[in-house]
């Protein structure tokens, strides 16, 4: 449940970046599998 609104929460982050920053939303997707691995 807590890791599907993670998910949506990133898509929209995603979404909302420009495709420049794909590097950067790279780390973030990063960031956001480690916090499901230490929440989940």
């Amino acid at each position: 449940m807590f890791t599907s609104q993670l998910k949506m929460l990133y898509h929209k982050t995603l979404s909302r970046k420009p495709n420049q920053d794909a590097g950067f939303t790279l780390i973030e997707l990063i960031v956001v599998i480690l916090l499901v691995g230490i929440l989940s």
